[in-house]
């Protein structure tokens, strides 16, 4: 089978949970007997040709020139993103479309491809398709509940757009925009249970037969890992990755690890691209007692040499987590792991993790903090079980049922 998979970013641009599933996907459908090709936006390189071609880890990618940010409508349309992905569906003339994200394509990908006849399904990978800042939390703390009233997302996004009038007027074409596109979905997949009962709460998105999909974890090769010697100034060695953004809450741990009685004997390293230098600086400003590295960023390859040496993973985020890559990572490097409450990660860390409130730095010291006093309770969390992880190839099988009731059309339109 034919599929093209359409998303926002893909490495080397981006290397976020979607982008590696993406890719991951795309080579396991290979070694099947499939033939994916990727469909790709972009944030960079405005200066290249509107449509050009590469590969990336031996899967063939298509890249879409981003568009000027002044271009970029509330409602997600793009006419020059729709006529780039028309193009490329009347000459690839895929079996089906596999839409991941419409940011920096168009809110129509999946009405383009059904004028085409060609059928497409759909993973809803985050809450875009609810709200144009992507995850529903405007001060980074508090999460937009799903029945929120329409005025107050007008007054929210009005900050950056006016006048309000145009904004109240973009939020009817948006909404009616995406639920136009999920009724022309032939599947919608969520990534998690956590998302699909979320996105099932949000009142214009009744009746979407939302279908849950889990994701398998990115493959991590453990099997070359060489202990890290242990540092004997710290008895507690903390660790986090991810994009670096006040959202994923690091200052919950940074506050959490100041206010322990020996806060000298702690460390807390994070891993990942520094996405705001100003809560960079904020951050090592409030680490006076426990010791803070910032590393930035780092290659997947990398992972596992990385992150197994430390004694607990913390991911202390505010963000609805959809699913967290990270937290799979920490979980097959056999780390103890603690997660906020807010998302999916809470559902799979089993008898090998701790869930603790977001933003509850008080919470998070005491678990810290039994550590230190006890370290057989950090053992014990360690030798706990995880809920399995989904395999990749149950995944696919699953994929392929999808695909397969999403059907091939009978025709296809004659090129222009």
């Amino acid at each position: 089978m034919k599929v093209l998979h359409a998303l926002h970013s893909f490495p080397p641009d981006s290397r976020g949970g979607i982008e590696t599933y993406v890719l991951g996907l795309s080579r396991a459908q290979q070694r099947a007997g499939d033939e994916p090709i990727v469909l790709a936006g972009s944030d960079r390189g405005e200066a290249e040709p509107s449509l050009r071609e590469t590969r990336v880890e031996g899967v063939r990618v298509l890249r879409l020139r981003p568009p000027p940010a002044e271009s970029r409508a509330l409602d997600g349309l793009d006419p020059e993103a729709r006529a780039l992905l028309e193009e490329v569906l009347r000459r690839e003339r895929p079996d089906l479309l596999h839409l991941h994200h419409w940011h920096n394509l168009t809110s129509d990908a999946i009405e383009t491809a059904a004028g085409l006849g060609i059928p497409a399904v759909v993973s809803v990978h985050d809450l875009f398709s609810t709200c144009p800042l992507f995850f529903r939390l405007p001060d980074d703390a508090n999460l937009c509940p799903a029945d929120l009233p329409r005025e107050t997302c007008v007054r929210c996004i009005g900050r950056f757009l006016s006048p309000l009038s145009a904004v109240e007027e973009g939020f009817l074409r948006r909404d009616a925009r995406f639920r136009r596109e999920l009724d022309l979905a032939r599947a919608v997949l969520a990534i998690s249970e956590t998302e699909r009962e979320f996105l099932a709460a949000v009142p214009w998105l009744a009746g979407v037969p939302f279908r849950t999909l889990p994701l398998p974890p990115p493959p991590l090769d453990v099997g070359r890992v060489e202990p890290t010697p242990r540092d004997p100034a710290f008895d507690l060695r903390l660790v986090s990755w991810g994009g670096l953004v006040q959202g994923k809450g690091l200052h919950v741990l940074v506050e959490a690890c100041e206010g322990l009685d020996r806060a000298e004997r702690v460390s807390i390293d994070h891993h990942g691209r520094i996405l705001d230098e100003g809560y960079r600086e904020r951050l090592l400003a409030a680490a006076r007692r426990a010791r803070l590295r910032l590393h930035g960023s780092y290659e997947p390859a990398d992972s596992a040499r990385l992150f197994s040496g430390y004694d607990v993973a913390v991911f202390p985020s505010f963000f609805l987590e959809t699913h967290s890559f990270a937290v799979d990572e920490a979980l097959e490097l056999g780390l103890p792991v603690l997660v906020s409450d807010r998302g999916a990660p809470r559902q799979r860390v089993g008898a090998r993790g701790v869930v603790f409130p977001a933003g509850d730095a008080g919470a998070l010291r005491r678990i810290l903090g039994g550590f230190l006093a006890d370290p057989s309770r950090l053992s014990r969390l360690r030798s706990g079980a995880p809920v399995p992880p989904v395999r990749m190839e149950d995944h696919l099988a699953a994929l392929r049922e999808i695909y397969s009731r999403a059907g091939r059309p009978r025709a296809f339109p004659a090129s222009p």
